[in-house]
């Protein structure tokens, strides 16, 4: 074997191995809630079905110690003056995790829109966390800033390793 094909050897063989290592994530929430929510000042948002009157709080559990992976994604719409946006921030164990934890991190903006539903947006928040092994808390709050009206639909809040 010339050292041209065991080096393509040795790159299959590293790429399949990282595809092996990568297929084996493991789903550690899936949360979705369909209902349209409407904020004018901060709250948390209402996760689950079964998150009726709050803390609206889901939990994952991490078999280990290791890093996952975050992801929040709605339907949003801000309405109001052009300097007004919507902030989502995201708590795992109560605590902010990046980049939520930026308070001018922007989720939706105005965009022109003068009415709640007006301008509505799909966005995608996606993070990664080191965690201890144990159950994790995780609650998403929207703040609508400078005023005005914020709108969250059609949200999924997911973890994986």
């Amino acid at each position: 074997m010339t050292g041209l094909n065991l080096g393509r050897l040795l790159f299959c063989a590293c790429a399949l191995a990282t595809l092996v290592t990568s297929a084996n994530a493991k789903n550690l929430l899936n949360a979705r809630y369909g209902a349209a929510q409407v904020f004018t000042t901060t709250a948390l948002v209402k996760i689950g079905t079964g998150s009726v009157g709050g803390p609206y709080i889901e939990s994952f559990t991490a078999p280990k110690a290791e890093t996952v992976m975050i992801s929040f994604s709605a339907v949003c719409s801000t309405s109001g003056t052009t300097d007004q946006y919507t902030t989502v921030r995201i708590l795992v164990d109560g605590l902010y995790i990046y980049p939520s934890n930026q308070q001018d991190d922007a989720f939706c903006s105005t965009a022109g829109a003068t009415t709640a539903t007006a301008g509505l947006d799909t966005h995608t928040v996606v993070t990664a966390l080191s965690v201890t092994a144990g159950i994790h808390g995780i609650q998403v709050k929207v703040t609508p800033q400078n005023g005005g009206t914020s709108r969250i639909d059609n949200l999924s809040l997911l973890a994986w390793d």
